[in-house]
């Protein structure tokens, strides 16, 4: 273990985890909030696909549904982050057209 590393210790999916994560505050919060998304994810398919008269979903089943909830959202995140690139040149081109528009007057 490197001197600017630590291990943490998750619980995760009924699993225990030690990770190795950068000293820093804010990279511990990330990954202790992504175990509580995932543990809330696996507890919210669970409820909604089992019914009383159903047994519960296979667990292998739920981290599936869990790990595509999870990849979409990451996926849409991607295409946003995208779009914004995209703003930023609109704003670009619309300050360079303001520009060119005022020279011409």
């Amino acid at each position: 273990m490197k001197d600017d590393t630590f291990k943490i210790h998750l619980y995760v999916a009924d699993e225990d985890f030690y990770v190795e994560i950068p000293k820093d505050e804010n990279e511990e919060v990330l990954y202790r909030d992504a175990v509580k998304e995932i543990d809330r994810l696996i507890r919210a398919y669970r409820d909604k696909y089992t019914t009383p008269d159903s047994k519960e979903l296979n667990f292998k089943r739920l981290l599936a549904m869990t790990a595509l909830h999870l990849a979409k959202q990451n996926e849409a995140l991607k295409t946003k982050g995208d779009d914004s690139q995209c703003f930023m040149r609109l704003a670009e081109l619309d300050k360079d057209l303001d520009a060119f528009l005022k020279k011409e007057e």
